[in-house]
């Protein structure tokens, strides 16, 4: 019974400090009466926790800036110095690392275009990486806090491999938590879908804000959708949800690469709309640059292209705010880069199809990390996550 009650003790006290820790990332700089306020936990508790953090380094004091008479508050942060984190978008057009301190400031962003078609090639990338890490986190007192991985498609939570990516079939069935376990002893690594990973890394480093319901739209070469609430991210059975451009919206339509006809993504997105502008070429970032150049010089045939991606989106948005009514609406990616400056005529379109009160207090729009969404939230991951090493 002894050994019973202790482990639900240190189970609540872990939950404590997850929770504490989280108040903090969330409302930095904060007091210590701020936490309490914001969690609901009593002041000795707060002081607990606060006091094992700072022990471990994870935060830090900082004194605020005050006009009034006295002595300012003593406010939490992150410390920076803590530690490195990296996070990782695998991606067809082109893979993104992204490097940052504990605190969340940017040391590094390198696109890789050469890397990441084949699993072993990805892999070894991700060992050399490693490498370049360790001298980059030589002055940080835990060095190399953890690797998170944004994988395109499904990944199985439960067996950590990659089930099913349409467009980068040599990735299907490979057992990539294993392979990085086994290549990289010592250097934990965290791996989610790049949707999932999009809306985390919108709600830690982009304009969202944590109280807000949202769905965020991985709007890279097809269409991933991943729904957050207060309560956390939505991962469905396996990992697998989100899978949003596979929806039919035209019976009998266009071929897709999943083998089905009349899905959303032949019509709203990347690569639909690549496709109208370039038929038959590979889609790049620069191919995508090119779009959003024409686009920004208003060149006829771009503008006509995207007015149609932007009806068809607006459909498949519509169904799924009539599903789960979200508050906000963010899309992120290459896709919102192309749709920046749309946003009054996406919002106009999809309240076409909305009953009036699911209209109300309700936005859609473009987030501001363009195409780096995923890997922020893949490295935001590996600050999440590093209490449970």
């Amino acid at each position: 019974m002894q050994g019973t009650k202790k482990t639900a003790f240190d189970r609540m006290k872990k939950e404590n400090l997850d929770t504490v820790f989280r108040a903090i990332v969330e409302h930095r700089p904060i007091s210590r009466i701020g936490i309490s306020q914001q969690t609901g936990l009593n002041k000795m508790t707060v002081t607990n926790c606060v006091k094992n953090l700072l022990e471990q380094g994870m935060v830090r004091e900082v004194e605020a800036v005050s006009n009034a008479v006295g002595r300012p508050p003593i406010l939490l942060d992150l410390n920076g110095t803590f530690g490195v984190m990296a996070g990782i978008e695998l991606n067809i057009i082109s893979s993104k690392v992204l490097v940052l301190d504990f605190a969340g400031n940017v040391l590094k962003k390198e696109t890789i275009t050469e890397e990441g078609w084949e699993p072993d090639r990805f892999v070894k990338y991700i060992e050399r990486y490693v490498e370049k890490l360790s001298a980059l986190s030589e002055r940080y007192r835990n060095r190399i806090l953890g690797i998170g991985i944004a994988i395109p498609g499904n990944y199985n939570d439960l067996s950590g491999c990659v089930e099913y990516i349409s467009n980068m079939q040599s990735w299907n069935g490979y057992p990539i938590r294993e392979t990085l376990t086994k290549e990289l002893p010592g250097t934990p690594v965290f791996i989610q879908n790049a949707g999932r990973a999009g809306a985390k890394g919108e709600i830690d480093f982009g304009a969202s804000c944590f109280e807000d319901d949202m769905t965020y739209i991985q709007g890279s070469m097809g269409l991933a959708l991943s729904m957050y609430s207060k309560n956390g991210m939505y991962a469905g059975h396996r990992g697998f949800n989100g899978r949003f451009g596979h929806n039919i919206i035209v019976v009998g339509g266009k071929k897709c690469i999943c083998g089905n006809r009349g899905c959303l993504e032949m019509y709203a997105s990347v690569h639909s709309l690549c496709d109208t502008l370039y038929p038959g070429e590979t889609v790049t970032d620069e191919m995508i640059q090119t779009v959003i150049r024409r686009k920004q010089s208003r060149d006829q045939e771009v503008c006509v292209a995207v007015e149609e991606c932007v009806r068809y989106l607006a459909v498949g948005l519509a169904n799924m705010i009539n599903c789960f009514n979200p508050r906000r609406v963010c899309i992120g990616n290459y896709l919102g880069m192309i749709l920046t400056g749309e946003e009054e005529f996406l919002n106009r379109e999809v309240d076409r199809y909305l009953l009036p009160h699911y209209q109300e207090s309700r936005k859609i729009f473009i987030s501001t990390l363009k195409e780096w969404g995923a890997a922020f939230g893949a490295a935001a991951t590996v600050r999440d996550r590093v209490s449970d090493q």
